[in-house]
């Protein structure tokens, strides 16, 4: 059954990490923004849960969220932690909650180079739809407060 639910009432936690491999210190990486209309602010910056709903066998879904980089270190190209991501859901097989363990994201921050990793094409797509839907939402609220013209502006930008 590709058209098995597999997983039920998906949950991800996304959370900012700490500065400093010790995990004291303020926060270096704020959570700007997770780009999905069910997502929950639990600590402003820092963590945030998202409502992915029922999973079907072999599917899979993107989220996009914005944040802030941490700064790398001073002398050495290093992989620097930003944030951690894990799911929560009823496995419908087992018949029992399933919580995955954390897995960490991070970001090469190479030393001494003015170099710039190149653009993901499939990442660069996600983020343009997601523009795209908030440009075309944007534009529809202007116009049912009856600015068309700025409505229409908009949808041109």
């Amino acid at each position: 059954g590709i058209l098995s639910v597999v997983a039920q009432n998906t949950i991800l936690t996304i959370s900012s990490l700490p500065q400093g491999a010790d995990g004291a210190g303020e926060r270096s990486v704020k959570l700007i923004d997770i780009h999905h209309k069910s997502k929950i602010m639990l600590d402003e910056g820092k963590v945030y849960k998202v409502t992915m709903g029922d999973f079907y066998a072999q599917e899979t879904r993107d989220l996009i969220f914005s944040m802030t980089l941490a700064e790398g270190s001073a002398h050495v190209d290093t992989s620097v932690p930003h944030v951690t991501v894990s799911m929560v859901y009823t496995d419908t097989i087992d018949k029992k909650m399933v919580r995955s363990p954390a897995v960490v994201a991070s970001i090469d921050r190479p030393f001494g180079t003015a170099t710039v990793s190149k653009e993901d094409p499939y990442v660069a797509w996600q983020w343009l739809r997601i523009n795209t839907t908030t440009i075309m939402a944007n534009a529809q609220d202007i116009a049912k407060r009856g600015d068309i013209s700025a409505a229409r502006w908009r949808a041109h930008v």
